[in-house]
């Protein structure tokens, strides 16, 4: 056991500064709009939210999961216009950048010991310029990040006294607010406590009673989602009705790059028809489609997903805007580093590996969803946190190696 991790003076300066910092980037740098379709479909959620306290996209009901348009609401209910909707809701995501940033520097520590590991954590985190990006927009991607560090971290703390069900308890609610923002997890959340439950020293009585413990509250915490989904829609949706949508984007005859454009990558006149079907049946129908492709197309099927692999773990932008310029040089010089050092670590604590089993399921999952789905950098954001953990593990390890050097 490490205990929890805690910043000095100066980390605790440095993140303040950080914070300002972005403060002023989100406040005087860029216009207080949107600056992506993706923002201004959150925007419309939080309006709506606010003026008729119901959850909506359009006529749409339960296209994608809740929290992040519930957040911007109540911003929007509190500020009354959009530009300080956007001004509030960057200024928060700003703060989410320092919450997640001790997050994982905690969950540094408690994976690989030295404190150097959480410092080196600490301010990699706050630094990584793809998270400083990203808390500039109203997505879903900062409030969903900091809320799955937080649940992995939480997990580990668990670990360390497995008897303390409390602490399971929380990390199953963190998913499930996670989930709450992005329904990527499904039902990982009630798999990974499963990977401490089978060590050797766990009898199945054991490992029964933690799966038990977590998917009563992940599922408890989930259950008004499903109870308002089945009343308002006459049947159930656990996660969302949009989600055979991506299914169908990546795999379909019309796709032949394994791309994301629902300009150029889908069937047009088969997708205008779906578009005009209520949400629960359209996602049946895009669900159908897509399987009646994987089948009918099983080496296509693989060799896209190839391509798609390479889409989610590309060290450059596959985005044709950001392939230019300083973007393609920022993303390579930030992601290519972490992902080597990540690599490294996974090589230097390869006797841990038990250990850190959780993680490695996380990275497989997601990996695994995306190469199935679609897969682009965005997809792999929440990774890069736990790719930064990783990175300084692995500077810490090295770092004890030299003569002289602590990494306590």
């Amino acid at each position: 056991m490490t205990g929890r991790w805690r910043p000095g003076r100066g980390l605790a300066l440095f993140a303040a500064l950080v914070f300002g910092a972005c403060v002023v980037i989100d406040l005087a740098v860029f216009p207080l709009a949107p600056r992506f379709p993706d923002e201004q479909r959150f925007i419309s959620e939080a309006i709506a939210f606010a003026q008729s306290g119901q959850f909506r996209i359009g006529e749409d009901r339960a296209w994608e999961m809740p929290l992040t348009g519930l957040v911007y609401g109540v911003l929007y209910a509190a500020t009354g216009s959009e530009p300080a909707l956007v001004a509030a809701a960057r200024c928060l995501q700003a703060l989410m950048l320092v919450v997640m940033a001790w997050h994982a520097a905690d969950l540094a520590q408690r994976l690989f010991a030295p404190r150097a590991a959480g410092t080196l954590a600490f301010a990699g985190v706050l630094v990584y310029p793809m998270f400083v990006a990203f808390q500039t927009l109203l997505l879903s991607e900062t409030l969903f990040m900091t809320l799955l560090t937080a649940a992995m971290r939480w997990l580990y703390v668990w670990a360390e006294e497995p008897a303390r069900y409390s602490r399971l308890a929380a990390y199953a609610a963190l998913m499930a607010a996670a989930t709450y923002a992005k329904p990527s997890l499904t039902w990982l959340p009630l798999v990974l406590p499963l990977l401490f439950a089978r060590r050797p020293s766990h009898s199945w009585r054991e490992a029964a009673r933690i799966v038990a413990v977590a998917a009563t509250v992940y599922c408890a915490a989930l259950s008004p989602w499903w109870i308002r989904n089945a009343l308002i829609l006459g049947e159930p949706v656990w996660f969302t009705t949009g989600s055979a949508s991506n299914l169908y984007l990546g795999n379909n005859r019309a796709n032949t790059t394994a791309g994301v454009d629902w300009n150029s990558d889908v069937e047009q006149p088969f997708t205008d028809e779906t578009e005009k079907l209520p949400e629960v049946r359209r996602d049946r129908r895009y669900h159908a489609r897509a399987v009646e492709y994987i089948v009918a197309e099983p080496g296509r099927f693989v060799h896209d997903a190839g391509r798609k692999l390479v889409r989610f773990w590309n060290v450059f932008p596959n985005y044709e805007l950001f392939r230019q310029g300083p973007y393609r040089f920022v993303v390579a010089a930030s992601y290519g580093p972490a992902l080597l050092l990540a690599l490294c670590a996974v090589w230097l604590y390869r006797r841990e590996w038990r250990r850190l089993l959780p993680i490695y399921a996380l990275f497989a999952y997601f990996t695994l969803v995306h190469t199935v789905t679609i897969a682009s950098l965005r997809y792999r954001l929440p990774l890069e946190v736990f790719l930064v953990v990783f990175a300084a593990g692995a500077l810490a390890r090295l770092a004890q190696r030299r003569p002289g050097v602590s990494g306590r």
